[in-house]
C-alpha cells in the first residue's frame, strides 16, 4: 500500500507551523490525492505534547486524505510497528 509518512518531532513546538505549512502543502499535491498520511509524532519520551495535541497542531483533521496519528519514540522503536500496522 502507498501512504506518505510524515514525523514530527513533539518536544518542538515552535516548528508545528512550519510543519503544518510543510505538511499541507505535501498533502495538497494532486498526486496525492486519496493517499491515506501515516503522521508519526516521535519524541514521546521528551514531548510536552501528546499525540493528539500534535494532530491539532498541524490540522491533520483538516486534509481530505485518510490520517492516522501515532506517537513514537524513534530511537528504541516504540510506536512504530503500531503506525506501520496501519499502514
Amino acid at each position: 500500500n502507498d501512504a506518505v509518512m510524515f514525523i514530527v518531532d513533539s518536544s518542538d513546538e515552535e516548528r508545528f507551523p512550519l510543519a503544518a505549512e510543510e505538511l499541507h502543502r505535501v498533502m495538497g499535491d494532486p498526486r496525492l490525492a486519496g493517499t491515506p498520511l501515516l503522521l508519526l509524532a516521535n519524541k514521546q519520551d521528551l514531548a510536552r505534547h501528546k499525540p493528539y495535541e500534535v494532530m491539532k497542531a498541524l490540522k491533520v483533521d483538516t486534509l481530505k486524505n485518510e490520517w492516522y496519528v501515532q506517537g513514537c519514540v524513534a530511537i528504541d522503536g516504540t510506536g512504530l510497528r503500531e503506525g506501520l500496522e496501519w499502514v
